[in-house]
């Protein structure tokens, strides 16, 4: 038992409670087979949000939290979303190439080289 700033004597319940999906949801307490005074209750089920996966030069995040190395033909590059930080792997943009994996940049073309597209080898 508590007592609320108002004087008021109230009882402190746990409410434990799964969500089959995102959203507000009214749920009726019962405790002992009867109706909670405070029932009914409204509970309000949220996104897990992302996790933050840190990853080295040259890597992107998975979903699984692991990291993985940029395929060659692409570079590791971090999105910045408000507080959040994701690596991805972006492919090297036309006039760059880059033939390993793992890299953090891609290289210039010599002089008078082009690249016909994006994610270019050599």
């Amino acid at each position: 038992n508590t007592t609320l700033p108002d004087g008021m004597p109230t009882q402190l319940y746990a409410l434990e409670s799964m969500a089959g999906e995102v959203g507000t949801h009214i749920v009726q307490v019962r405790v002992n087979g009867e109706q909670a005074p405070m029932s009914p209750v409204v509970v309000v089920h949220f996104e897990a949000p992302e996790r933050q996966v840190v990853c080295g030069p040259g890597e992107k995040a998975e979903v699984d939290g692991s990291c993985t190395a940029c395929p060659p033909g692409s570079y590791g590059d971090v999105d910045v979303q408000g507080a959040m930080q994701r690596h991805v792997c972006r492919l090297c943009m036309r006039g760059t190439h880059q033939p390993l994996a793992n890299q953090s940049q891609c290289t210039l073309c010599p002089s008078g080289a082009v690249t016909p597209d994006t994610g270019a080898l050599e």
